[in-house]
């Protein structure tokens, strides 16, 4: 929640100018007509104020096989938006893959959705470059789980394996993908 709230209140400082930090926890109340034994992702529409508060079920997205593809350099996605066609046409496109992996002026940056880490065989690594520094992303950063550094795409072959990570995707090392399967 602390790495949410971070993003929420950064993200509106920067786009609106509001400095007065919010907690989340304070502005979400969950609906008591959850089903109990379900996992949700909370999704939280906001401008200058919460304007839309959703509960979706999660159902998590089972990964094999990943293309790698070239992304416009001008395409930006510091913030989290609520516009997810970009990605949703990049899914549609590869449609051979389960999920794709963004290379953007010939680093890599992340998957549609989620951040991603390599293991060099003793370390896991993060890009330097990603679209949108995310929440599980930050945390492994700050526990020293993972570390940042540049991944150009021919550095590819140095790294074993990756996995994605995410708020639902821990750095879980059984759901690890060989490198050899992104093509």
């Amino acid at each position: 929640m602390h790495y949410h709230n971070a993003r929420f209140n950064a993200t509106r400082e920067k786009l609106f100018d509001i400095k007065k930090i919010e907690s989340l926890k304070d502005l979400i109340t969950v609906p008591g007509d959850l089903e109990t034994d379900r996992i949700y992702r909370c999704r939280v529409l906001y401008q200058e104020k919460i304007e839309t508060l959703e509960f979706i079920p999660y159902i998590e997205k089972q990964i094999e096989k990943i293309k790698l593809i070239e992304i416009p350099t001008d395409f930006d996605y510091a913030y989290k938006w609520a516009d997810r066609i970009f990605f949703a046409k990049l899914l549609r496109d590869y449609a051979d893959a389960d999920e794709v992996l963004m290379i953007k002026n010939g680093y890599i940056t992340d998957c549609t959705i989620a951040n991603v880490a390599f293991f060099d065989g003793s370390n896991w690594l993060t890009p330097s470059t990603p679209l949108l520094c995310g929440t599980r992303r930050a945390q492994l950063l700050a526990k020293k789980k993972i570390f940042e550094t540049e991944i150009k795409t021919n550095d590819l072959s140095k790294y074993e394996k990756l996995i994605l990570i995410n708020t639902f995707r821990d750095l879980d090392e059984a759901k690890a993908i060989a490198i050899a399967t992104v093509k």
